[in-house]
């Protein structure tokens, strides 16, 4: 058995691929020396993958309705102490989020999804998901984006959803419309219709949620977030092929990260039966028969609503959205050239292909140290410290630590519940008291986010002086995505 101090997952490759002008930009990649343990077979135990889920705490779809995880046969693994790498996205509120298995049904097995850095909403402050036992297996409880540095209130589960779209014509093209829910006041829950409100430069409107627990709801009010290249960075999941492997001293420091901008958005789907974006190859019919389709598509199905695709088919111009639909035609037709699985294959494909015109689209992942290499994402980094990485580690201890307390304390309303059978069932009131974090800092309205939509909804969108009822906004940051003839 190895038992392995520190194992940062990293692939050796000489691989050619075009620059991007997005948030963490894929770097021309350079040639790496082999990282410790690759001579003593480590890395044959691990599998870098270039599609999954996403981390929960990144980006999470808007359902209407609360969604019933799908219950799970096999029992999950423990979690793996995972350390954050020695860089981290600038910006002031970035913190550490730590990674959690998910069930993978292609392999029948579980995956890590590698953690975060995440830039945090203002006043938001997430509470990790966890796994539990239920009947006839093991169920997925998500984590929340809650209100910061107050209590998290349970509910008893709201009434199915009365939203049904806008019943007033929208404003003007600058106007977004905000979905109506459940709010739960003095033992009963009344109705808030859904509105217009006028888009936000540089903010995505995250539209309030009941998120299930093990008995009760967790209920997170609406706040403003961060458009995807300034949520900081996402990491590629990994497959451990062997488990067992594992050493009482092992340590994962997650080292591929995958391109959270122009890529994830070009290759982001929804999976409505989980809740959760997926990114990568998730084309073709036997995704779709599974109920996964592409995120523009979702937020137009009338199941759910998608604060992302109202941002960007705003803030992208009118052309953004078949850009879209071209680009998904394009790659449920080539096969071929989609983006691969692994980062092996990627690696294996993009040398293959090095010529390639559209090689920056079909390539999702690259190794943190290329990035690193390219002079203009270098800039998007900073370097932790020693007493820095200490700090980050010893807070995403504490976000960690919230799991266990979560845990505990929904165990006890589950047994309390379970105590009322045979009388009238009133869910027990129960509180969840957050640690005061670093990285958090209640937002100034006006100057730091803007005013709630619900405030905002009958005032009529900025104008820049003399060009008419356009508002303002900043210059997009990516091209366009070209047409391809078809």
């Amino acid at each position: 058995m190895f038992t392995y101090h520190r194992f940062t997952v990293m692939v050796t490759c000489n691989l050619l691929v075009a620059a991007m002008t997005t948030g963490a930009t894929l770097a021309q990649p350079q040639g790496l020396k082999a990282p410790p343990g690759v001579e003593s077979g480590v890395d044959s135990n691990v599998e870098v993958l270039t599609r999954g889920p996403l981390h929960e705490a990144f980006a999470t779809p808007t359902t209407f309705d609360p969604v019933e995880l799908p219950i799970i046969k096999r029992r999950p693994p423990e979690a793996i102490e995972e350390l954050p790498p020695n860089y981290r996205p600038a910006g002031e509120s970035v913190i550490w989020i730590p990674g959690y298995w998910q069930f993978d049904n292609e392999r029948d097995d579980f995956i890590w999804l590698s953690g975060v850095w995440r830039n945090v909403p203002p006043g938001r402050q997430w509470v990790p998901g966890y796994w539990t036992d239920v009947d006839g297996g093991f169920r997925w409880v998500p984590g929340a984006w809650v209100e910061a540095n107050t209590q998290m209130r349970y509910q008893p589960p709201p009434p199915r959803s009365q939203e049904r779209g806008p019943s007033a014509e929208r404003p003007s093209n600058h106007h977004f419309y905000a979905p109506g829910h459940w709010v739960y006041n003095d033992g009963r829950y009344k109705w808030r219709p859904g509105y217009w409100a006028p888009c936000q430069n540089d903010w995505v409107w995250i539209p309030a949620r009941y998120t299930p627990a093990r008995h009760g709801y967790v209920y997170s009010d609406g706040y403003w977030d961060y458009p995807m290249n300034r949520r900081g960075q996402v990491f590629a999941p990994v497959y451990f092929r062997d488990r067992t492997a594992f050493g009482t001293d092992f340590r994962y420091t997650p080292a591929t990260v995958i391109s959270s901008d122009m890529q994830l958005l070009l290759h982001l789907f929804v999976n409505p039966n989980w809740g959760q974006y997926v990114y990568g190859d998730y084309y073709g019919d036997v995704y779709a028969s599974s109920g996964i389709q592409p995120w523009y598509e979702y937020h137009r199905s009338n199941r759910g609503y998608d604060p992302l695709f109202v941002y960007y088919d705003w803030s992208r111009g009118p052309q953004y959205l078949t850009n879209l639909i071209g680009w998904h035609k394009y790659f449920v037709g080539h096969p071929d050239y989609r983006p691969r699985h692994t980062l092996t294959d990627q690696v294996a494909f993009a040398t293959q292909n090095a010529e390639f015109e559209y090689l920056g689209q079909a390539v999702l992942g690259d190794t943190l140290d290329n990035v690193l290499a390219n002079t203009a994402s270098a800039n998007q980094f900073v370097r932790l410290s020693a007493d820095q990485l200490r700090n980050v580690t010893r807070v995403a201890s504490q976000i960690r630590g919230l799991t266990g307390e979560r845990l505990r304390l929904e165990s006890q309303t589950a047994a309390a519940v379970d105590a009322t059978v045979g009388e009238a069932l009133e869910l027990p009131t129960q509180v969840l008291r957050l640690p005061k974090l670093p990285g958090i800092r209640v937002p100034q309205v006006g100057r730091d986010v803007p005013d709630l939509p619900l405030n905002l909804r009958n005032v009529a969108p900025q104008v820049l002086p003399g060009r008419g009822r356009a508002p303002v906004r900043v210059p997009v940051e990516l091209p366009k995505l070209p047409l391809l003839p078809f």
